[in-house]
């Protein structure tokens, strides 16, 4: 992890914010590994062959993120590359898609409050998504407040 080149964001590998509890990281990589383990998506003729998170990966990222001390000089390491030109980029849009994953969970929940915090992170971190801006506007009008600002974002 010495380079920018060869930084891998584990907490999007494992689609979890770096301020996830150990029990929410355990719970994402088995999902994950049920997933990509190569038993399973041998046997899947659509797998994406080039996909960008493999089974591999998966186990780098939970074995790193669920050891207190590799996290610790980890998060140090992200810190310093994580965040930087495309690799900025690149994570800030995984992080705006994991915060629409989690609003969508919660407009399922009618926690329009909650989504609308989650949507509008979403749009902080990829203002260009047409999606993220309709969901938020859909939050606001369903609290019933800045109808005006609703009206806004769903245009």
């Amino acid at each position: 992890m010495s380079t920018q080149e060869n930084f891998v964001d584990y907490y999007a590998v494992l689609q979890v914010w770096p301020t996830a509890s150990e029990s929410i990281i355990k719970k994402a990589y088995f999902s994950l590994a049920k997933l990509h383990h190569p038993d399973v998506s041998a046997k899947d003729e659509n797998a994406d062959e080039g996909s960008a998170v493999d089974f591999k990966m998966v186990n780098e990222a939970y074995t790193v993120l669920i050891d207190p001390i590799k996290r610790r000089e980890y998060d140090e390491s992200f810190k310093r590359y994580g965040r930087t030109g495309q690799g900025k980029r690149d994570a800030d849009k995984r992080s705006a898609r994991l915060a629409y994953e989690q609003a969508k969970t919660a407009i399922k929940h009618e926690r329009f409050d909650k989504a609308a915090v989650l949507l509008r992170s979403a749009i902080k971190y990829d203002e260009t998504n047409a999606l993220y801006c309709s969901w938020y506007g859909f939050c606001l009008a369903a609290l019933n407040t800045n109808l005006h600002e609703a009206r806004d974002y769903c245009k």
